[in-house]
């Protein structure tokens, strides 16, 4: 089954041939800025399982990690880690369907010290202060 997804006005499309590898909710302050929301979850794929229409434009909001963007209505659409080249955070946001994403155990939230004091969350993910990325994902 496909995921498909883009940005707002149409410009720019995505489909993922595959689930998704992780999910990360991110409670970081640049995350909420961009999300424009309490936390921004992304979706981690291999990038060779994205098909693309349209290209979007990027900023490098910190040193090595790109977000990408429509230029024409400014949807957030990515996350990148620039050493881990291989993989990128699609944003929940941009999929037509979101219900059509299996989640497993293969989640968690980052930065969760930066979490909103009346933000409750009542799942068992597994909650780190500051961002550390799964080994697993960086080596296989």
């Amino acid at each position: 089954m496909k995921l498909t997804g883009g940005c707002l006005c149409g410009a720019i499309r995505f489909e993922a041939d595959e689930q998704p590898q992780w999910i990360r909710h991110c409670h970081c302050v640049m995350c909420r800025k961009v999300s424009g929301s309490a936390f921004l979850t992304g979706l981690l794929f291999r990038v060779r399982a994205i098909h693309w229409t349209g290209k979007p434009e990027s900023y490098e909001s910190s040193p090595g990690f790109l977000r990408t963007f429509c230029s024409k209505c400014g949807s957030s659409l990515t996350n990148e880690i620039v050493h881990v080249s291989d993989k990128l955070y699609l944003l929940l946001g941009s999929f037509d369907d979101p219900s059509k994403i299996k989640i497993d155990d293969n989640v968690d939230h980052v930065f969760s010290e930066r979490e909103l004091e009346w933000l409750h969350t009542d799942d068992q993910f597994p909650r780190s202060e500051g961002e550390k990325f799964p080994k697993k994902l960086v080596t296989g």
